[in-house]
């Protein structure tokens, strides 16, 4: 008796090898997803930054900060001279195209914006040891230099929101 031999796989061999492809192919795509993520909130960390330093050059030249953060805005300005001619455009959340969290206020009578505090939320959970600042707006009294008022809406112990605030100079 002679057995035949076929070629190729059988339903059961070929049934295990998509099977291990298809777990191979989740775990990568999933690792390209958090490396996303992680670019998204680098950029948005990189974003605050540069806006702080267009902030603290407008304060500079205008003696306070912008009211808000918008490029026509001129407030203590030189006619002429507004937020645009610091950083143009003003960068915006690389996810949602919203723009990003801001607050100014005054810790005196003068109405000036002396005072900020700009945020976001970030994507992932992560340490962030470097200008988070933990900013705590119920130990100090804001007067608000704009229409918003009271304390800034976001304190800064969340871990996920990454927050960058003026400082006591």
């Amino acid at each position: 008796m002679q057995l035949s031999q076929s070629r190729g796989f059988t339903m059961i061999e070929l049934l295990v090898v998509v099977a291990i492809m298809t777990i191979l192919m989740g775990l990568v795509l999933s690792s390209f997803d958090l490396s996303r993520e992680r670019s998204r909130d680098n950029k948005r960390i990189s974003d605050l930054q540069l806006i702080s330093l267009s902030l603290e050059q407008y304060k500079t030249n205008c003696l306070e900060y912008p009211n808000r953060l918008d490029a026509s805005a001129n407030n203590g300005c030189a006619i002429g001279i507004n937020f645009g001619n610091f950083i143009n455009p003003i960068p915006v959340d690389p996810k949602t195209n919203d723009p990003y969290n801001y607050f100014v206020y005054s810790q005196s009578s003068t109405n000036r914006c002396l005072r900020y505090h700009l945020w976001t939320k970030l994507e992932k959970d992560r340490e962030i040891s470097q200008n988070d600042s933990n900013f705590n707006s119920s130990n100090i009294i804001t007067i608000p230099c704009t229409t918003s008022s009271g304390q800034s809406p976001i304190d800064g112990n969340i871990p996920e929101i990454y927050d960058i605030h003026s400082s006591d100079r």
